[in-house]
């Protein structure tokens, strides 16, 4: 169960698709308007079937800061945070996150 790669500082990736972007803004207005609560299992299904649909738009998106790949090629992002973020943080820290997603789930 040991990564079969670790590394720093790494770019997720470089493009996510239109309806990817959709998709997050749309998890991202239910969350806010407390219409829906946080489930990973859920957005990562919803990302993953618009990840390649629409156009790819190129991003710059924040480094990660420690990247595992696992021998099942299962990737596990992480990005290090030193002190507790108040609400407006928390919320574009999901956004990086499903960002994230999306960029690895276009690649793959």
């Amino acid at each position: 169960m040991f990564p079969l790669i670790a590394k720093s500082q790494q770019v997720a990736g470089d493009k996510i698709s239109s309806e990817a972007f959709l998709a997050i803004e749309h998890i991202m207005n239910e969350l806010t308007t407390a219409t829906s609560v946080p489930n990973q299992v859920t957005e990562l299904d919803m990302l993953r079937a618009v990840c390649q649909k629409g156009t790819m738009k190129n991003v710059k998106l924040t480094k990660v800061d420690i990247k595992l790949v696992s021998f099942e090629k299962t990737n596990y992002l992480f990005d290090i945070k030193t002190a507790k973020p108040n609400a407006g943080g928390f919320k574009e820290f999901k956004r990086t996150l499903l960002q994230w997603t999306a960029a690895v789930l276009a690649k793959n």
